[in-house]
């Protein structure tokens, strides 16, 4: 079974859920309402697996995949959701990658205080 970890928000998280309710898929869902669960507990496991350990992740058996867009083109690959053919492939990571500029222009528009100076005593 899979497990996916993310913030218990929507935010990065929501599109990864969608698709594995869509193929049906069997996983778990693994929400992170404290940081120190995350910091202190199992970001390290993570990184012990994948040296870029970030939220959102992706466990299945051996495998580790963070950042959304690795996370999704590895989705579509395991759910054959990425196309038949090398171009419907190329094809599928161009949209990926676009759609996730739209994202990120929107986040500029709809997140006002993402410009809010953060500190490490946040983090710890």
């Amino acid at each position: 079974q899979v497990e996916m970890g993310y913030w218990g928000i929507r935010g990065l998280g929501a599109v990864l859920r969608m698709v594995f309710e869509y193929k049906e898929a069997q996983y778990t869902d693994v929400q992170f309402t404290d940081g120190g669960k995350w910091f202190k507990e199992k970001k390290p496991e993570i990184l012990a697996k994948n040296p870029l350990a970030n939220l959102p992740y992706v466990v299945d058996g051996d495998t580790v995949v963070c950042q959304t867009n690795a996370i999704m083109a590895y989705l579509g690959q395991k759910y054959d959701m990425e196309g038949k053919d090398a171009r419907e492939k190329l094809r599928h990571l161009e949209l990926l990658c676009e759609i996730y500029d739209v994202r990120n222009g929107m986040i500029e528009l709809v997140y006002p205080f993402k410009k809010v100076n953060r500190d490490d005593e946040e983090f710890k």
